[in-house]
């Protein structure tokens, strides 16, 4: 799915319904960024938002979500890559369709030089 510069409270109900359609179920659990605003709770998905853990947390639950939010941590330097090295900032193709090809273009490149590199 493509969005023209909304806020992820917009799209997330949204990308849940894709996730939905797409495995038959609905994820329990869902991670984003610190930035979020939004519901914590749409249906039956916990949204998880990072933040400073508690006094009263023990040392396995803040490891927990440490561990958690460092996995969605790993995410971003991925996009920002694909957006200078591989032409996802810049887009030429017209509308929406146009927007959905540049992805795949550039997804397709960041793909082909990992596995040229391997």
């Amino acid at each position: 799915m493509v969005f023209r510069n909304e806020c992820d409270g917009h799209t997330l109900p949204l990308q849940l319904e894709q996730v939905e359609r797409l495995t038959g179920k609905p994820p329990k659990k869902v991670k984003v960024d610190p930035g979020y605003k939004g519901k914590s709770k749409i249906g039956e998905t916990e949204i998880l938002i990072p933040s400073t853990p508690k006094k009263s947390d023990s040392y396995y639950q803040r490891k927990k979500s440490s561990n958690a939010h460092q996995k969605r941590a790993a995410i971003e330097p991925i996009i920002g890559h694909m957006k200078q090295g591989h032409r996802l900032g810049c887009n030429f193709y017209k509308g929406i369709v146009g927007d959905n090809i540049n992805i795949m273009l550039a997804v397709a490149a960041f793909n082909f030089k990992r596995m040229m590199n391997k």
